[in-house]
């Protein structure tokens, strides 16, 4: 009887044949490299995806993904698309994007811009009381306040409010004199109104406080250089 091992089958075949058995042998052993492609997400996508490519919406630059959900080169850049986000276009994109996942960091500014109304109508209020009062647990408020989207929104309110040591009471010149105010508390009446903080200037002096009644509060807010 004859016999012969399966490995001896290319000897009873052509030679073209063998070439061919050859070749896809070896590819099978050797893994295709895929083709490295480069992915370019479209400017008013804020969802970034890390290790992929993305051209800063500021600057026009291309860079890398290194975190999750970044959109900006740098934080220069950032801080510069702040003061196009604080407009009246801004705020409704950040209202009708309030509920919807593709838009985090839009949602985290809205969140930290609303908790800032709050303190500021009322500076007493303890953090759980604030997170009540804009829908969200106290959790994720702890959340946000340890993210990037609160720190700017503190950096551009600490410009525009520059008496930091007693914030309450220049909102309350804000409130009732619309006169000859410095450059940076009528700032401040622009960014305090686009999110709904009530300016009334029709009051010409503030009411006069009660003697039993004192406010008195602290900040935890580092000093501007």
């Amino acid at each position: 009887m004859l016999s012969f091992h399966f490995n001896d089958r290319l000897s009873f075949m052509p030679e073209e044949n063998q070439k061919e058995l050859n070749n896809q042998e070896k590819k099978e052993q050797t893994p295709e490299k895929k083709e490295e492609k480069q992915y370019y997400i479209p400017t008013d996508y804020v969802y970034g995806i890390p290790g992929r490519k993305y051209v800063c919406p500021v600057c026009g630059k291309e860079f890398v993904i290194k975190r999750k959900g970044q959109k900006f080169c740098s934080k220069e850049c950032a801080n510069k698309m702040l003061a196009e986000v604080f407009s009246k276009k801004a705020q409704e994109a950040l209202r009708e994007n309030y509920y919807g996942r593709k838009r985090p960091v839009y949602r985290r500014l809205l969140q930290a811009v609303q908790y800032f109304m709050e303190f500021l109508k009322n500076p007493e209020l303890t953090d759980k009381e604030i997170a009540l009062r804009i829908n969200l647990s106290p959790k994720t408020l702890k959340q946000i306040k340890k993210t990037q989207e609160f720190e700017m929104v503190k950096e551009e309110m600490m410009k525009h409010l520059p008496s930091l040591g007693d914030i309450f009471g220049e909102v309350k010149k804000v409130l009732y004199q619309d006169k000859n105010l410095p450059a940076k508390l009528k700032a401040a009446t622009t960014f305090l109104k686009l999110y709904g903080f009530d300016l009334s200037s029709s009051r010409k002096s503030p009411p006069t406080p009660s003697k039993k009644t004192s406010i008195s509060f602290t900040l935890n807010f580092k000093q501007p250089k």
